[in-house]
């Protein structure tokens, strides 16, 4: 079951990361930020995913198109 998480998360990402390339620095972002927290601050997993995809929205919520 947890694999089918993942390949739910990355089908609704892929699409998403071919139209805007905000999405690919996010997620980009994001994946360094998460290495860095389990390797070297020693986090687990699930925090250190949830460390990252907020850090990584945060860094990039006031840059792109405005309404």
């Amino acid at each position: 079951m947890s694999i089918a998480l993942y390949a739910m998360f990355i089908s609704l990402l892929i699409p998403e990361m071919r139209r805007e390339r905000k999405v690919v620095m996010i997620a980009g972002t994001a994946m360094l930020i998460n290495a860095l927290g389990t390797e070297l601050l020693g986090l687990a997993s699930g925090w250190s995913i949830i460390l990252a995809t907020l850090a990584a929205s945060a860094l990039f919520a006031g840059k792109g198109e405005k309404a």
